[in-house]
């Protein structure tokens, strides 16, 4: 096997037959639409009209840290109610909405680099439906990545996670996730035979076990470590991922 390294330092226009394929990687994850949302000072004329609303925003802000037991500056989890709740207190606020998710934003950036005749990637993921899906479904098209299943089963719809952003003007940034309901869509079945014989490599993050359960980044890993085959395993300072725990001994 020819590895991505060997690949990239392989210049098709000196031997333009050699990978007449690009190199192909399977990857899962959630897929985000980041919102970022700015809290001025109460001395701006921004922050005057819409006083009230901020300031309900910032409490809201603190009983959510304060359950998570976590603090301003950091990261947060939302649930369901929450996130609703959020959703209701941030309307009609300025904000920018970007598409994101860590993994997604990896490979969308590495296939824009280099194009589709060196890269392409199967993505196991849902994005729903509405514009800001949208947004993420042609963000992961310009990056030669093709998001999978093609037709996620009806009986839930698909909700992609969403990442609320508050910065102060003292830079102090304060995140809350919401993860949509891919790790109830998303199951070890969709990782097929077909999917793992064609692609060269996995990309895997270490936080997928904590955001789906074990089966199907499991299946992922384990089947490539079986086949012999490429892993890109993106291990972040908190990530609780243990390899010695899902290697087979006979890997």
């Amino acid at each position: 096997m020819t590895t991505f390294a060997e690949r990239m330092t392989t210049s098709l226009d000196e031997e333009p037959n050699r990978h007449p394929e690009p190199f192909r990687v399977l990857s899962s994850d959630i897929l985000i639409s980041d919102v970022c949302i700015s809290l001025p000072y109460n001395d701006t004329d921004e922050a005057n009209s819409h006083g009230l609303q901020y300031s309900d925003i910032e409490s809201f802000m603190a009983k959510i840290l304060k359950r998570r037991n976590a603090q301003r500056g950091g990261k947060a989890a939302v649930f369901d109610d929450e996130y609703e709740e959020l959703c209701k207190k941030i309307a009609g606020l300025e904000h920018k909405r970007s598409p994101g998710g860590s993994s997604a934003n990896t490979l969308v950036t590495l296939g824009r680099l280099l194009g589709k005749k060196h890269i392409a990637t199967d993505f196991i993921g849902v994005a729903g439906t509405g514009e800001p899906a949208e947004s993420i479904k042609r963000d992961l098209v310009s990056g030669s990545v093709h998001l999978l299943p093609e037709h996620p089963p009806e009986h839930r719809a698909a909700i992609h996670g969403t990442t609320i952003a508050f910065t102060q003007k003292n830079g102090e940034r304060t995140t809350f996730t919401h993860r949509g309901n891919a790790a109830d869509i998303l199951t070890p079945e969709m990782v097929t035979p077909d999917l793992m014989e064609k692609c060269d490599a996995v990309f895997v993050q270490g936080s997928l076990w904590d955001k789906f359960g074990k089966d199907l980044p499991d299946k992922m890993l384990i089947q490539r470590w079986q086949k012999d085959k490429e892993i890109w395993l993106a291990l972040p300072t908190h990530s609780k991922f243990d390899a010695s725990k899902i290697v087979p001994e006979t890997c």
